[in-house]
C-alpha cells in the first residue's frame, strides 16, 4: 500500500514525498499510521465481568456466556450469544472495572 491509495490524504502525501523524499518503507510504515488514525479503530479489549448470583468474575464477556451457555440450554459456540444472555437476565451481570451493571441490551448502565 501506498499514500497514493488514500485518496483523502492524496495532496499531503505528495507534499510529504516531495519534502522529505521518504523511500518506499518508510512511505508504508507512514501509511499504516496515517490510515489508523483516519480509521479509528481501537483494539478490542475484554472486559472483566462478575456474575452477581455467583460472585464469579469472567475475563471476558464472551467467556461468561461459554461458561453459562449449556446450563441455560443455550449454543456456546454462538458468537454473539453474550447478549442472548443479557437479554434472558438484564441486571444479572455487572463490569468489574466501573461497578455499573449490564442491562439486557448490553450496556453498562
Amino acid at each position: 500500500m501506498t499514500l497514493d491509495m488514500l485518496p483523502w490524504i492524496d495532496g499531503g502525501a505528495q507534499i510529504l514525498r516531495k519534502h522529505f523524499n521518504a523511500s518506499q518503507r518508510e512511505e508504508e510504515e507512514l501509511t499504516m499510521v496515517l490510515s489508523g488514525i483516519f480509521n479509528n479503530k481501537k483494539p478490542k479489549v475484554p472486559k472483566e465481568t462478575k456474575d452477581t448470583w455467583t460472585g464469579k468474575v469472567y475475563k471476558a464477556r464472551n467467556q461468561a456466556y461459554q461458561a453459562l451457555a449449556l446450563s441455560e440450554g443455550m449454543d456456546p459456540t454462538k458468537p454473539l450469544g453474550w447478549f442472548d444472555l443479557c437479554r434472558k437476565y438484564p441486571l444479572r451481570f455487572e463490569d468489574v472495572v466501573t461497578g455499573r451493571k449490564i442491562d439486557s441490551s448490553g450496556r453498562a448502565v
